[in-house]
């Protein structure tokens, strides 16, 4: 995994990260995708998280339905996903939600 920061203080808060894929896959459309951005919350993100969280989605569901957001990507696109690196950018996610966010799928 390879993770380019493009925050310039090592202590202040990401705002925007790019995840290398250890297993890069392609879309429906034949784009090859080989890196998943990470970046703050827009409210286009949060509405797309909040409906998984109202279909009662699984962690993976909501994770999927944010990144797909982030990413302008499709559902169905980004369910090609490999496995590991599902598990690897899902670890990163929640620092990049908003405080009232970071529970929600425990509650």
């Amino acid at each position: 995994m390879s993770q380019k920061n493009d925050e310039a203080g090592a202590s202040a808060p990401s705002t925007k990260t790019t995840y290398t894929l250890k297993y890069p896959f392609t879309t429906a459309d034949g784009k090859q995708v080989t890196e998943i951005l990470l970046r703050r919350a827009r409210a286009k993100d949060i509405l797309a998280f909040e409906e998984e969280l109202k279909r009662g989605g699984s962690d993976t569901g909501v994770t999927l339905a944010f990144l797909a957001s982030v990413n302008g990507m499709s559902l169905d696109d980004l369910g090609e996903i490999d496995a590991e690196d599902m598990i690897e950018v899902g670890a990163m996610v929640v620092d990049f939600l908003p405080e009232r966010f970071r529970g929600a799928r425990e509650e």
